[in-house]
This record gives structure tokens, C-alpha cells and sequence, in this order.
């Protein structure tokens, strides 16, 4: 009875620490999606001056800072480019409006993971409590 009680134990240590595991994994993954998701949508948010620049048929948005002195994209810094499915400002900001909700969910999907871990952290202490004062 009592290797039952300790391969019990094992499992069941070996269980926690397994979702203890995934769980701070899904914490770091969803928090660089967060990050990452964040930073893009406010990578487009700054880049306001949109053109169509048309080739062929076919045509491509290029996004980029706004320059004061010129009225389009002069320098080779950040630059977006979309295709023209409507007017290229309405594609931008519903590109910017996509990220920053990606955003938002990523932000709480990591705290509902980091709730998860802490509340596997806390019923992981009290068994041990409970288990210490049954043994006395």
C-alpha cells in the first residue's frame, strides 16, 4: 500500500508540474504575441501617408511616414505596402484595427493563463499544507 501511495504522488506531482509547464509556456507565448501584435499595430498606426502607386492593371498602397515638407514617401524608412481591395487609408486603418484587437485578445488570453498558473501555484501549496497538518 504504501509504493501505491508513493507512485500516486509522483503522478500526481508529475501532473501538476507537466501543467505548470504548459501553463507558463502559454503565459511567455501569449505574452509575445502581445508584445509583437502591439508593436505592429503601432507600427501602422504611425504610418499615415498612404498613395496608390499604380503598375499594370493593378496597383499597390504604400504607407509611410508622413513627411512635412513633401506630400508623399521620400525616404526609405518604414514602409507598408497593401493591396488597393478599397480607398488605401480605409485599408490601413482596418489593418490598424485587426492588430490592435489581436492585441487586446492576446493580452487576455495572458492573463487568463497567468490566473491558471496561479491558481494551480496556490492549490499545489495548499494540499502540501493540508497533507503536512493531516500528518501530524
Amino acid at each position: 500500500m504504501n509504493n501505491q501511495w508513493a507512485v500516486w504522488v509522483f503522478l500526481f506531482f508529475f501532473q501538476i508540474t507537466f501543467f505548470m509547464l504548459l501553463s507558463a509556456v502559454c503565459v511567455m507565448l501569449n505574452l509575445a504575441g502581445s508584445i509583437l501584435s502591439c508593436q505592429n499595430a503601432q507600427l501602422v498606426n504611425s504610418l499615415e501617408g498612404c498613395q496608390l502607386i499604380k503598375f499594370d492593371s493593378d496597383g499597390v498602397c504604400v504607407c509611410c511616414e508622413m513627411q512635412h515638407q513633401t506630400s508623399g514617401c521620400s525616404n526609405l524608412g518604414e514602409t507598408l505596402k497593401l493591396n488597393p481591395l478599397q480607398e488605401c487609408n480605409v485599408v490601413r486603418l482596418t489593418l490598424k484595427d485587426l492588430l490592435f484587437s489581436v492585441c487586446a485578445l492576446n493580452i487576455i488570453s495572458t492573463i487568463v493563463c497567468a490566473l491558471a498558473t496561479a491558481m494551480c501555484c496556490m492549490q499545489m501549496v495548499s494540499s502540501d499544507v493540508l497533507q503536512m497538518v493531516s500528518a501530524f
